[in-house]
């Protein structure tokens, strides 16, 4: 029997085969395995049989019955043919459910398949998770899964743990482990809000029955934390500041007011820039976080900064990101780097500097010069004028105050409050 399934759609062609592991060594014995790939995805699943190259036919990927096997042998032989059948057969029945569910992707089918034939770790299925998510996320979701698989691979220190074990004790203990080390309570909610999903995941591949909720009690809210924003005044001095080139300080000041000058353009967004985002008089591009599509102006002291930096043969327009086939890895090191010249920077000036600044800065400034908050929300690229709200409602309270003052002390105050949405 030829061990192959194919689907085939508009969409897709998910396949399984029956396949061998090679040897480099004559007549060692391989483990048989289905490959299965879905979505440009290749999962294996390994199975308990060995078979040398004579037991073996390739072409046909089905067991054949060497003349010279002895009897034992044969035996094994026969046996593996029904274990094969029966793996094959279960898989055919997994695919044609998913089918039906368009649910059908490689991690589902290794899920699936686990699910009905073995007790399924928690870190396995993780990892498993992360996968599949490699094909619709983007680089920066994966790599939040795979720091809080580390987290967790961590506080279990070796010890093993199918997915039925998780339960709201060991959340409780794994909480107390993240806080004994003194993480903040937004990082602690960042973790449990990416183990949540995935146990929510299991429920859905049909892991874990369906139960109450064992994150009700842990914390996976987000606490407010401080937006700090500098002033114009601020802005000035940094720009003012006389630095070395050849330090590194001078290009993480020009990046920070280029993302100032940008409407608040994130780092992410800055530094994957090339001469294809410029129109003309415009700068355009795609946020890589929402999808949305922006153009900027190109102001004078945009255009100087994008001068200073033109090299001949540089892909991008801001020398952060030095090789072509640049990886993920090389953006977060190339933004942890800034984020610490901007430390430094920001003792220089007397201010907090990060990659976010330049972002609540642009926000706060608009906003109390009186522009409206839809304006602010569509040139910062927000899908939602929400998102620009919670980004106002950082700014301190002296607007508010003056409001105050109005409703205590009268009218005559209305013109304090006005200047100060003008300033």
């Amino acid at each position: 029997m030829l061990y192959v399934f194919i689907i085939k759609n508009k969409h897709m062609t998910t396949s399984v085969k029956l396949k061998k592991k090679k040897s480099v060594v004559a007549g060692k014995r391989m483990p048989l395995y289905f490959q299965v790939i879905s979505h440009r995805e290749t999962k294996r699943i390994v199975l308990d049989l060995k078979l040398s190259e004579d037991e073996w036919e390739p072409e046909t990927a089905s067991i054949r019955l060497p003349p010279d096997a002895e009897s034992k042998r044969i035996t094994y032989l026969l046996s593996a043919r029904e274990e094969v059948e029966r793996h094959y057969k279960l898989l055919s029945g997994i695919i044609g459910t998913l089918e039906e569910k368009e649910q059908l992707t490689a991690g589902h089918i290794i899920a699936a398949y686990r699910m009905q034939t073995q007790t399924v770790g928690w870190l396995d299925y993780m990892q498993d998770v992360i996968d599949r998510k490699r094909i619709f996320r983007s680089e920066s979701t994966v790599s939040n899964y795979k720091s809080t698989l580390s987290a967790f691979s961590h506080f279990l220190a070796g010890k093993t743990l199918s997915v039925d074990e998780v339960d709201e004790t060991l959340l409780k203990e794994f909480e107390a482990y993240l806080l004994a080390r003194h993480l903040s309570m937004n990082t602690v909610s960042f973790y449990f809000r990416i183990l949540r999903s995935v146990w929510n995941q299991a429920v859905a591949d049909g892991l874990i029955a369906h139960q109450p909720s064992p994150f009700h009690d842990v914390c996976t809210r987000i606490e407010k934390t401080d937006k700090r924003a500098i002033n114009e005044e601020a802005i000035k001095k940094l720009k003012a500041l006389s630095l070395d080139d050849s330090s590194g300080l001078s290009l993480s000041r020009d990046l920070f007011l280029f993302c100032y000058y940008a409407r608040g353009m994130t780092f992410i967004d800055l530094v994957y820039l090339t001469s294809d985002n410029i129109k003309g008089k415009k700068l355009v591009y795609v946020r890589r976080k929402t999808g949305q599509k922006l153009e900027i102006e190109l102001l004078p002291v945009m255009i100087e900064l994008l001068r200073k930096y033109r090299r001949k043969g540089q892909k991008y327009l801001f020398p952060v990101l030095k090789a072509d086939a640049s990886t993920f890895r090389d953006y977060t090191s190339a933004l942890r780097l800034y984020n610490k010249r901007l430390k430094k920077l920001g003792k220089m000036i007397g201010c907090y500097l990060s990659s976010y600044v330049a972002r609540h800065s642009w926000v706060s400034i608009a906003y109390r010069r009186g522009i409206d908050e839809e304006i602010i929300s569509k040139s910062m690229g927000h899908t939602s004028v929400q998102t620009t709200r919670i980004y106002i409602a950082s700014l301190d309270n002296r607007t508010i105050d003056r409001a105050n003052r109005v409703v205590i002390m009268g009218k005559q105050h209305q013109r304090s409050i006005y200047k100060s949405r003008k300033l």
